[in-house]
């Protein structure tokens, strides 16, 4: 069995689900520069993705098959 916490956030719960622009300078193949911009959510309502809900933890059960 594994048990994994949400990793948190920053900002903690994503509050009206707030976000915010960031700018990414990144390298094409061909080596050119350019500037991506990215909408980054502020915190987190992850699994339930609901307006203000808190993150929560998840437990995964791994068990082998019988046959």
């Amino acid at each position: 069995m594994i048990a994994v916490q949400h990793p948190g956030e920053a900002n903690g719960t994503r509050q009206n689900m707030a976000s915010e622009k960031r700018e990414y300078s990144i390298l094409t193949t061909s080596g050119e520069k350019f500037i991506q911009i990215r909408t980054v959510p502020l915190g987190s309502n992850w699994p339930d993705k609901q307006v203000n809900y808190p993150p929560r933890l998840v437990v995964i059960a791994i068990r082998p098959v019988k046959e």
